[in-house]
């Protein structure tokens, strides 16, 4: 636990010390010179995720393999979105009602200096914290994210998840999310359309 800490506490001061390096600096430019500066400042990526901040209703599908057969359920919901420090789009998703809801919460970002876009979600109906890497096409207004890990609750096993966000408009998206476990064909597990709740 004391390793852990003190690991948190080193991460705090890099991030800590980054920060201030444009602010200490007696070079007497400007700090958007400094390239701390830089990778620390928003940018394009994070206003295009800011775009997304509001209040979604949301309808879909999951499907469920059972034997042989796969099982179509259908689901509906709400989102709530809004941005944390002008940097990260924060989402509070609800799949369901009463005690058998699904509820997920999970930031999105856009790492300067890895340049990628990344996010993570967190559900409570597990314990894993999910993270992805990925990346956004201009021409398709989609954003993918990818997800290979090895699943020792179920024996070992390769995992692949990837996830596939549309926006086919200012009011409206579309999240599709895929799976494949070891060496079977990916299948499409979920698919859930955001409208925008205008006020």
């Amino acid at each position: 636990m004391k390793r852990i800490l003190m690991s948190i506490a080193a991460a705090l001061v890099v991030t800590l010390v980054a920060g201030l390096v444009p602010v200490l600096s007696q070079e007497g430019k400007e700090s958007q010179e400094d390239p701390m500066a830089r990778l620390a400042a928003p940018g394009p990526q994070h206003k295009l995720l800011a775009e997304d901040a509001g209040d979604w209703t949301i309808e879909g599908k999951m499907w469920m393999p059972e034997g042989d057969t796969v099982v179509e359920i259908p689901m509906k919901g709400k989102s709530t979105m809004k941005m944390v420090y002008d940097r990260y789009l924060h989402e509070e998703l609800t799949l369901g009602e009463g005690e058998q809801a699904m509820k997920v919460q999970g930031f999105i970002g856009f790492d300067n200096s890895a340049q990628e876009y990344q996010c993570m979600y967190i559900s409570g109906m597990g314990t894993s914290m999910q993270v992805y890497s990925g990346s956004y096409d201009e021409k398709t207004k989609t954003m993918t994210f990818n997800l290979t890990w090895t699943d020792k609750g179920m024996g070992g096993i390769k995992r692949k998840s990837r996830v596939v966000s549309t926006r086919k408009s200012a009011d409206e998206a579309k999240m599709e999310m895929f799976e494949t476990f070891g060496d079977q064909p990916e299948m499409k597990v979920m698919e859930l359309n955001y409208k925008r709740v205008k006020k």
